[in-house]
């Protein structure tokens, strides 16, 4: 079987010292995506400034900091990284995982996951997921859905989602993306507590957006016979969410 790794490069992944894992990565980023570069499925520029990053990010790893055993997490974080590579802030997270992996100081939490994970996650989901962190650096915030409940005899009687995953941001903006909460939840990031209403008063502010949401645009729907009401919860990362938001994000 051919050797798909140049010998100087592998030598320098897999052989101390590894001050040179920079140029390392760049020499098996470029020869693994380069027929892909000259077909256009990747970007030549996306893939410099990756390699570049991780040059950067590994400059003063010194070698008694590097951890081999979790060398090929690395190559395997960069062997998925292919076509996620045109966006900014995944390019930055597949960086992020690939050198912190190899540190034995930041790497405690990384894992084979993590990569499955990264390589799963949209462009946009990865955004909403940068900019809630930056927002909400606790990892919590409020979420909340409209719902139209049926009345009988002054009593719900069932009731049908108008609204689904509203998050209120920290400039009390309004995000609604079913799709994206779903994935970043889906993927085990995010928890989800439907009912679990935030009672600090920090919070106040964001929920009564939802219900002047609620109250106004909606208004043509309350009857005798059906309301609308609001749902008021939270969003939080799971354990494995922080340790995710950790090692790709901090």
């Amino acid at each position: 079987m051919a050797d798909v790794v140049p010998k100087d490069s592998r030598n320098t992944l897999f052989e101390a010292p590894l001050r040179s894992i920079g140029y390392a990565i760049n020499g098996y980023l470029h020869y693994k995506f380069g027929p892909l570069i000259k077909m256009g499925a990747i970007n030549d520029a996306a893939t410099k400034s990756l390699a570049e990053s991780i040059e950067e990010k590994t400059k003063d790893l010194k070698e008694e900091d590097v951890d081999r055993k979790k060398l090929g997490l690395s190559i395997k974080a960069i062997d998925e990284a292919g076509y996620q590579l045109d966006n900014e802030t995944l390019r930055n997270m597949f960086a992020n995982l690939i050198t912190k992996s190899i540190n034995k100081h930041q790497n405690s939490d990384s894992s084979p996951l993590m990569v499955s994970v990264l390589t799963s996650l949209s462009p946009e989901a990865a955004e909403f997921l940068n900019s809630w962190h930056n927002q909400f650096p606790q990892n919590v915030s409020t979420f909340s859905q409209i719902e139209l409940e049926q009345m009988k005899n002054g009593t719900s009687n069932g009731s049908s989602l108008l609204v689904q995953n509203i998050i209120i941001l920290s400039d009390l903006k309004v995000y609604q993306n079913e799709y994206v909460i779903d994935e970043l939840r889906q993927l085990g990031i995010f928890d989800l507590a439907k009912d679990n209403k935030l009672t600090h008063s920090m919070w106040e502010e964001q929920y009564a957006v939802v219900e002047k949401i609620a109250s106004t645009q909606f208004s043509n729907l309350q009857t005798a016979d059906q309301k609308v009401v609001a749902k008021y919860g939270s969003l939080s990362l799971s354990p494995f969410g922080r340790a995710f938001v950790r090692i790709l994000l901090d």
